[in-house]
C-alpha cells in the first residue's frame, strides 16, 4: 500500500511537517534512515506535528484508509494517543481518530481503519496526534502511515458505495423497532455525595455540578420535571426517589422506548441509583436494562453476569442479552477479554450475548470486525462551531453509511441534540476547561427530534441486512446538561426561568419530545 504521509519518519526533520499549536521538537536516530520525533511543551492536547495531506487525498479518493504510528512516551509516563485526521468534508469539519492506546514505556503501534467519504469537495485535510484527558505528555514517534486499502486512485462518493458487499437479511429481523435510550443518572442532590468527590470540596459532587450548569436562567427549561426552581436564577434537585424512578418508567413506555443503556456505574457511587431503583420498580419489566460494559468489566464478568440473569434485561436474537462495549480508557479491548466475558456469560446458562461496539468511545468498525463484535453504534455524535440542529442530523445520518460501507452491522444513534452551553458556561470536572466555546449545536425541537428518529427507522428497514436488530438507540434519555435529553422537564417557554405549575403547585412536565417520538413509534 502506498503511504500517503511525505517524509514519515522525518529522515529530513520537519521537511513537510508544520507544529501544531507550537510544541517543542527535536529529532533522535532509531533505525537507518529514521528519526523519532520528541514532542514537548505542549499547550493544548492536539499540540504536536501536523502535515497536510489535501493534495493525496483528493487523488486518491473516497475508501477506507489504514493509520498507523509508532509512539512511545517520554520516560515513564502512561497516558492514551490517538494518530487523528481532520478535513472539511462537504463544508463540514469532520475527525477522524484510530489506535488510541494505554502506553508502556516503549515503542508501540496505534493503527486502525477510517472511512473517509465526501459527495462533493475535501480540503483543509491534516493529519496529527492528539492526547485524551488533561495529561498533555511528551511523547516520541516515527513510521506514520496512511495508505488506501484497496490501493485504488480516484474513487467517488458512487463509487464507493457500488462496492458495498449486500448481506444476507437476518432471518429472525424483528420487524417491530426496538427503541432503546442512553441513562446518565446525575440527578442528585447537590448535597449528595458522589464518585468525583474522594478529596474535593462538595462543591464537585455531581448534584451540585448539575445544579450549577442549569442554574442559569436561559438553561431553566432543560430542568427535570422532578427538579426545583428556587428563583429565576437557581435550580436545585431533591433526593432520587423510587416514586421518580417508577414515573420515567412509565413516560418512557407509553412514549415506545423498550429499553435503557445504562452508563454503569460503580455501586454505591451515586450514579448508580437509578439502576438500583430499576431492580426493585414495579415496573421493572415495562422498559428493560442493559448497559455499557468496559474491557475490565469483561475480565471480571461475575457482578454482570449476575445482573444480566435477571428477568428485566434486554434480550434479543431469541434470548441473547444485549450489551454495549466501550474503550473509553483509551485501551483497545482484547479479543481474548471478549472471548473471556463470553465463554463465562454462557457457563453461566446465559445465551452468547450480544455485544455491539460504541465507536465514538474507542471501538472502531475495523475493531468491531478483529473482536468479532455482533455490530457497532455510538454513544453521541457532536460537531465542533455553532450548527443548527439540521446540521447535526446530516451528520449522524451520513455515519450510518459509512458504518454501513465497512461491512458491519448498525444500531443507528439518533440524536436529540449537542446543545453543550451550560457545561461550556460551566465547566464540570470530569471534562475540564472548554477550549472550543464554539461547540454546540442549536436546542432541537420535537419535531425535528421525531423527524431524526423517523429517517433512523427508515434507513433501518432499507437496509435490512445491516440492521437485524431493527433498533435505534437514543442519545440521550437525561443529558440535560451536555444537550440530549427525552426526559420531561419544567416547561419554560418564555424563558424567565419559572416553571408552569399543576394546580396543586408542581412542576407542570413538558411531554412534547415524548409525544413527537410517540408520533412515530406509535403511529
Amino acid at each position: 500500500m502506498t503511504n500517503l504521509i511525505n517524509n514519515p519518519s522525518f529522515s529530513d526533520n520537519l521537511q513537510d511537517w508544520v507544529l501544531q499549536e507550537n510544541p517543542t521538537v527535536a529529532f533522535s536516530p532509531v533505525e537507518p534512515g529514521k528519526n523519532a520525533c520528541l514532542i514537548t511543551n505542549r499547550k493544548e492536547n492536539w499540540a504536536s506535528v501536523a502535515q497536510d495531506i489535501t493534495e493525496q487525498m483528493q487523488m486518491w479518493g473516497c475508501g477506507d484508509y489504514h493509520l498507523s504510528a509508532a509512539v512511545k512516551p517520554s520516560g515513564t509516563t502512561i497516558g492514551a494517543l490517538s494518530l487523528v485526521v481532520s478535513a472539511i468534508v462537504d463544508g463540514q469539519k469532520r475527525w477522524f481518530t484510530v489506535g488510541a492506546e494505554v502506553w508502556e514505556a516503549n515503542y508501540c503501534t496505534i493503527e486502525g481503519v477510517v472511512t473517509i467519504l465526501w459527495k462533493s469537495s475535501i480540503s483543509d485535510v491534516l493529519i496529527y496526534f492528539q492526547n485524551g484527558g488533561s495529561n498533555r505528555f511528551d511523547f516520541y514517534c516515527y513510521d506514520i502511515q496512511m495508505a488506501k486499502i484497496n490501493g485504488k486512485q480516484g474513487t467517488t462518493y458512487e463509487d464507493y458505495f457500488n462496492d458495498i458487499p449486500v448481506k444476507e437479511v437476518y432471518a429472525g429481523r424483528n420487524e417491530k423497532p426496538l427503541i432503546g435510550a442512553i441513562r446518565w443518572d446525575a440527578w442528585l442532590n447537590p448535597d449528595l455525595p458522589t464518585f468525583t468527590a474522594p478529596g474535593k470540596e462538595a462543591a464537585d459532587y455531581i448534584g451540585a455540578q448539575m445544579k450549577r450548569s442549569l442554574s442559569p436562567t436561559q438553561y431553566h427549561f432543560r430542568l427535570p420535571y422532578f427538579g426545583k426552581v428556587l428563583s429565576k436564577d437557581e435550580v436545585t434537585l431533591p433526593d432520587y426517589t423510587q416514586e421518580i424512578f417508577d414515573q420515567e418508567q412509565l413516560y418512557a413506555k407509553d412514549a415506545g422506548i423498550d429499553y435503557w443503556c445504562y452508563c454503569w456505574y460503580k455501586d454505591d457511587s451515586g450514579m448508580d441509583m437509578a439502576r438500583k431503583f430499576h431492580v426493585t420498580s414495579k415496573y421493572r419489566k415495562l422498559v428493560t436494562m442493559c448497559s455499557m460494559f468496559s474491557e475490565n468489566d469483561f475480565k471480571n464478568p461475575d457482578y454482570m453476569i449476575k445482573q444480566m440473569q435477571q428477568d428485566f434485561w434486554t434480550l434479543v436474537d431469541n434470548g441473547r442479552p444485549l450489551v454495549f462495549l466501550h474503550a473509553m480508557n483509551g485501551a483497545a479491548p482484547k479479543k481474548e477479554s471478549v472471548e473471556h466475558f463470553r465463554k463465562a456469560c454462557m457457563d453461566a446458562g446465559l445465551k452468547n450475548p450480544y455485544i455491539l461496539g460504541m465507536s465514538n468511545f474507542g471501538i472502531s468498525t475495523s475493531l468491531v470486525k478483529s473482536l468479532e463484535l455482533e455490530g457497532v453504534s455510538d454513544y453521541a455524535l457532536g460537531l465542533g462551531g455553532e450548527s443548527p440542529f439540521r446540521k447535526l442530523m446530516d451528520n449522524v445520518e451520513s455515519k450510518w453509511e459509512v458504518y454501513k460501507a465497512s461491512g458491519v452491522c448498525v444500531v443507528p444513534c439518533v440524536m436529540t441534540g449537542w446543545d453543550r452551553r451550560p457545561r461550556i458556561d460551566h465547566p464540570v470536572t470530569w471534562e475540564g476547561p472548554t477550549a472550543d466555546k464554539t461547540g454546540w449545536t442549536a436546542t432541537a425541537t420535537p419535531e425535528e427530534i421525531a423527524q431524526h428518529l423517523k429517517n433512523a427507522l427508515d434507513w433501518n428497514d432499507k437496509n435490512k441486512g445491516y440492521t437485524p436488530l431493527n433498533s435505534v438507540l437514543f442519545y440521550a434519555w437525561n443529558e440535560h446538561d451536555e444537550g440530549g435529553w427525552l426526559c420531561p422537564t419544567i416547561i419554560d417557554d418564555d424563558r424567565d426561568g419559572l416553571p408552569e405549575l399543576n394546580a396543586d403547585g408542581t412542576n407542570k412536565p413538558d411531554m412534547r419530545r415524548l409525544e413527537a417520538i410517540k408520533k412515530v413509534i406509535k403511529g
